[in-house]
């Protein structure tokens, strides 16, 4: 039951993100599905969800949170509000 709760790896291609885990089904969002990019209110957590209601959710137990925001902001910064995101693209 514990490895169900564990946070999938994210994979960023060219093609979209894909989230990987163990013991549940994969999920896969092309960037040109990509509809809303929600990075919460205490920015601890980032939501990008597809045209078809999937969601791909980077939490803070993953790494590369940086990277992650600098490869939305390439591929979908013509859609994005130009503050767009609100914390550095450091990577630290």
């Amino acid at each position: 039951m514990i490895l169900i709760e564990l946070p999938g790896t994210i994979f960023i291609t060219s093609e979209g993100l894909e989230q990987s885990y163990w013991l549940r089904r994969n999920k896969r969002i092309l960037w040109k599905d990509i509809v809303e990019i929600n990075t919460g209110e205490k920015g601890h957590i980032v939501t990008v969800t597809s045209a078809d209601g999937t969601k791909i959710v980077h939490s803070a137990e993953l790494a590369d949170r940086a990277r992650l925001l600098l490869e939305l902001k390439q591929h979908c910064g013509d859609d994005l509000p130009p503050e767009f995101p609100r914390e550095p693209l450091t990577q630290s």
